[in-house]
């Protein structure tokens, strides 16, 4: 019973570091330190009380489109490419990113490639992947390494925080490989 609460404390930090990330990318200006041209795939405007009863509008990303089936999971966000017209899922790992990302990565962008063939009034042309983590665990870069001929583009992006966790920091290694919809169709 102790290491069961234990581990649910640890799944919870990781989360919230999770969401931090999720939020801090949400800006537009800093969703495009994962790539120049990324947008949110879909935003909504949403109405929220603020303080002192005022109402504030905020962009929370929703994405319209059928329901992603893998129990609790969800991809981390969604992004639109608007010059290459790629959709690009981004998935996000606190700490280290292992072997066990890649496979996650790979159903997410399955489900988009099945799901999402219009975004921004545009086809979709391809659909890609970016890992975001702390650290690249070597297996994972192994797998992409190993597969990216065969399989959809993923990019290995690792983060750090500026003092004081203002902004974030990104690095990364492209891969050349792509999902090509136009051809799988």
């Amino acid at each position: 019973m102790v290491i069961k609460t234990v581990v649910e404390s640890e799944m919870k930090k990781y989360n919230k570091k999770e969401e931090k990330i999720k939020n801090y990318l949400s800006d537009k200006e800093n969703l495009r330190k994962l790539g120049n041209n990324l947008v949110l795939y879909k935003q909504r405007p949403t109405q929220i009380i603020g303080s002192l009863g005022k109402i504030n509008e905020i962009n929370i990303p929703t994405y319209d489109v059928p329901e992603f089936d893998f129990g609790n999971d969800k991809p981390d966000i969604i992004c639109f490419d608007e010059i290459d017209s790629d959709i690009v899922i981004v998935e996000i790992k606190s700490k280290h990113a292992r072997h066990e990302v890649f496979g996650q990565i790979l159903c997410y962008m399955t489900w988009a490639k099945k799901n999402i063939r219009y975004a921004n009034g545009k086809e979709v042309n391809t659909v890609k992947g970016i890992i975001l983590a702390h650290k690249i665990h070597p297996s994972l870069t192994m797998l992409v390494e190993e597969y990216e001929n065969m399989l959809p583009k993923i990019d290995l992006k690792t983060y750090h925080w500026t003092t004081h966790e203002k902004e974030l920091i990104i690095e990364g290694t492209n891969h050349s490989f792509l999902y090509s919809l136009k051809s799988k169709r």
